[in-house]
């Protein structure tokens, strides 16, 4: 089975991922945390006391800014996916210790007013779109909308500048809060996968969303519509075949 309705974290699929089937800087699979699906309630039991220090640690230290926040997280995202590919508990824990904190620090530098720019705020987007809850996601698709409101560079697609990739950050936050609330969810950015057999799938989408209209949606996004989304699942399956 795959995952079910509400799980912890839903993957992002933007146009040019980099997953090394795809590429991209924007919400990546490689942040996929699908052993999460399978860990569920015991993970958070068995990670709260080093969340929980790691964030005092957090509060505590130097100054991290928006920008380097972000950094860290794409960089821990670079090789091997979520917690390195590393599935085990202690792993597992540790990647969200450091997903925590970095989403506190960040919350406290926009409480501060230090986000100004667009970068700023795309930087605290990314953080939050790789929270836990559904307060993580409304903020990260918030922050995302402000980062392409803030960006003077906007042209239209396929052009990539900054709002265009806040844009579509911003649709993929929205889908994990809707998913994270057991909803379809709308622009069809986010997978599923059992962590141990089952094969990719794209998780429910909105039957309200998926016509031509959004699909056009999807498209000035810079968005895969869902017939790629969906060629893009068959081609994941087939690159990386179900174990048995």
């Amino acid at each position: 089975m795959y995952s079910g309705q509400g799980g912890p974290r839903w993957a992002a699929l933007a146009p040019h991922s980099r997953h090394p089937w795809l590429r991209d800087r924007s919400p990546d699979v490689r942040s996929l945390s699908f052993v999460l699906l399978a860990l569920g309630a015991a993970a958070a039991v068995a990670c709260a006391p080093l969340m929980a220090r790691t964030a005092a640690s957090s509060r505590d230290g130097a100054s991290s800014e928006l920008v380097r926040l972000y950094e860290a997280d794409q960089r821990e995202r670079t090789v091997g996916g979520f917690a390195g590919g590393d599935t085990s508990v202690a792993a597992i824990c540790a990647q969200m210790a450091r997903d925590a904190a970095r989403l506190a620090r960040v919350r406290a530098l926009v409480a501060a007013g230090r986000a100004r720019t667009a970068t700023d705020y795309f930087a605290a987007a990314m953080v939050a779109q790789h929270g836990e809850d559904t307060t993580a996601y409304r903020q990260a698709a918030a922050w995302a909308r402000q980062a392409a409101a803030l960006d003077s560079a906007d042209r239209p697609a396929p052009a990539d500048t900054l709002a265009q990739r806040a844009r579509r950050l911003a649709a993929a936050a929205h889908d994990r809060y809707l998913r994270a609330l057991g909803r379809p969810q709308c622009y069809g950015t986010q997978l599923g996968k059992n962590p141990i057999s089952a094969p990719y799938v794209l998780e429910p989408v909105d039957p309200a969303c998926a016509t031509p209209a959004y699909d056009a949606e999807r498209r000035r996004l810079g968005l895969r519509t869902l017939a790629e989304m969906r060629a893009l699942v068959d081609s994941l399956n087939t690159a990386a075949p179900a174990r048995p």
